[in-house]
C-alpha cells in the first residue's frame, strides 16, 4: 500500500492508473491541488544515462495535507506487517510525519526500514536505516574512500540515528552492515558484504531495490545479514538492465546459485 501526496494533474492520474493497473491499491495516495506530482524525464543515449529533468515541488507538506495522509496511515496500519519509507527529501516526510509513523509502529511492534537521504534530527530506534556512503560522508562529515573509514563513519552515524540495524551501501563495493548483537551483552557487529563482479547499465532504481528486498527478507524471517546479502544481489541484477527495472525471484536464485559456489 503507498502512502504519499499526489497533484491533482495527469501526472498524478496516471499514477493511479499505473497503481491499479498492477493490483496495487492506490487508497494510501492524497491529491493536493497546490502540488504538483513528481515527474522524472531521463534522457539516455545508447547505453549511456545523459541528463534528468525533474518537475517537482519540493516545499513540506501543509498541515492539513500532512493530517489527511496520517489518517490514511493510521487507517490502513492494523493491516501492515512492515513499513518502508523511502526519504526523497521532497518534503512529503515531515518531522511531524516521520515521529507519528514511527511511534505508531513502535506501539504496534511493526518493523521500519527507512532509506534516508539526508540527515534527521530525530531518533529512528528501532528501524532499520539504509544510507548511500555519499550521505553517510555528509552526515558524518567523514571522508569514506576504504573499508576502514565506512566503519568509522557507520559507527558515527548508527549512534547518531540510534537504530536498530544500520546499512551503508557503497555501490561497486557492495555494503557495509551495522547489526545490533542480541547476545553476549548488546554491541554491534559489523560486516562487510562485497559485491560480485557484473556489467552495470543503469543504476536508476538500485537504491529502491536494496530497501524493498531487505524488508522484505527480513519480515519472511531473514537475519539481517541475510536479508543484506539477498539485497546485495538483487542490487547487482537491476543494475544490469536498462531503466528502471525489477528483480524477479527466478532471477535472484539464479545470481545466488551463480555465485553459490562449494556452499
Amino acid at each position: 500500500i503507498p502512502f504519499g501526496v499526489i497533484g491533482r494533474d495527469e501526472t498524478g492520474a496516471c499514477l493511479e492508473r499505473e497503481l491499479t493497473r498492477v493490483g496495487v491499491p492506490a487508497t494510501g495516495l492524497v491529491r493536493d491541488a497546490a502540488r504538483t506530482t513528481t515527474l522524472k524525464m531521463r534522457i539516455i543515449a545508447g547505453h549511456q544515462h545523459v541528463v534528468r529533468a525533474d518537475w517537482e515541488q519540493r516545499r513540506p507538506l501543509g498541515r492539513s495535507v500532512e493530517r489527511r495522509l496520517l489518517e490514511r496511515f493510521q487507517h490502513h496500519l492494523p493491516r501492515l506487517r512492515g513499513v518502508i519509507l523511502s526519504d526523497y527529501d521532497k518534503g512529503t516526510l515531515t518531522e511531524n510525519v516521520l515521529k507519528v509513523v514511527l511511534s505508531s509502529c513502535a506501539a504496534r511492534r511493526v518493523p521500519v526500514f527507512v532509506d534516508l537521504k539526508r540527515w534527521r534530527p530525530i531518533r529512528f530506534s528501532p528501524a532499520l536505516v539504509v544510507v548511500n556512503q555519499r550521505r553517510a560522508a555528509e552526515m558524518t562529515n567523514q571522508d569514506i574512500y576504504d573499508e576502514r573509514s565506512a566503519r568509522a563513519a557507520g559507527q558515527l552515524l548508527r549512534e547518531a540515528l540510534g537504530c536498530a540495524h544500520l546499512v551503508i551501501t557503497r555501490g561497486p563495493e557492495g555494503m557495509m552492515l551495522f547489526d545490533r548483537q542480541k547476545a553476549g551483552g548488546g554491541g554491534f557487529a559489523i560486516r562487510a558484504i562485497k559485491t560480485k563482479p557484473s556489467e552495470v547499465f543503469d543504476v536508476t532504481g538500485a537504491g529502491d531495490t536494496v530497501i524493498a528486498v531487505l524488508a522484505l527478507a527480513f519480515l519472511a524471517g531473514a537475519s539481517p545479514q541475510e536479508a543484506a546479502e539477498l539485497a546485495n544481489h538483487a542490487a547487482g541484477i537491476v543494475v544490469g538492465k536498462l531503466g528502471t527495472a525489477t528483480c524477479s525471484r527466478a532471477e535472484l536464485l539464479a545470481s545466488l546459485r551463480q555465485h553459490a559456489g562449494s556452499r
